[in-house]
């Protein structure tokens, strides 16, 4: 059997790295722009406030109803997670006591996520069938694409659909390309 590469010399890692480096760094450092992020940013904040998970509502609108709630279900979450001031008028309190307030930032963590996730799985699925060069620069140069690179700094239902639908169709090329009488591995 063969030995398993160190990870510095592995495609996947510094794919990982790489767009790690890319998307990251600049993911809150400006303030919620398209006029759909504040939006589905206030839907998620109101899931919080309301801590009613499942009906979405935006301000003083009525029920949202109109996108799928995974994109509100991981922003609430990542929201909680980070210990952003949902409550009302709570949001930008933080600045008051001289911390950064970084609700930006908790909002759109969740997508980079998902655009990471989708691009490792790309990674592999092209890796398998055309080698781990092709696959290494296949998934950097979609990382680098333009309108991939402002929709995974934009928290909106696009990349949340984009990411999946590139994820299952890697899982699809994955399964193509798997030897069928292959078993899989049992994990107890």
């Amino acid at each position: 059997k063969d030995e398993p590469l160190p990870l510095h010399k592995r495609h996947g890692f510094w794919l990982v790295a790489i767009t790690t480096a890319i998307l990251l760094p600049m993911l809150g450092s400006h303030s919620l722009s398209d006029p759909w992020e504040t939006h589905y940013g206030e839907v998620s904040r109101e899931i919080l406030s309301r801590s009613d998970w499942i009906s979405t509502w935006w301000a003083q609108e009525n029920w949202f109803w109109s996108k799928p709630i995974l994109d509100f279900w991981m922003q609430a979450l990542a929201m909680a997670s980070f210990g952003v001031r949902y409550a009302s008028g709570g949001m930008l309190s933080a600045f008051a006591e001289g911390r950064t307030p970084w609700p930006e930032w908790a909002v759109r963590f969740p997508i980079f996520l998902v655009t990471l996730l989708a691009g490792y799985l790309l990674y592999k699925a092209v890796a398998k069938v055309f080698g781990r060069r092709a696959g290494f620069l296949g998934a950097l140069v979609l990382t680098t694409m333009p309108q991939w690179f402002m929709v995974a700094h934009q928290t909106m239902t696009d990349m949340p659909f984009l990411a999946t639908m590139a994820a299952a169709m890697a899982c699809v090329l994955l399964g193509m390309h798997t030897d069928p009488d292959q078993l899989a591995r049992v994990y107890e």
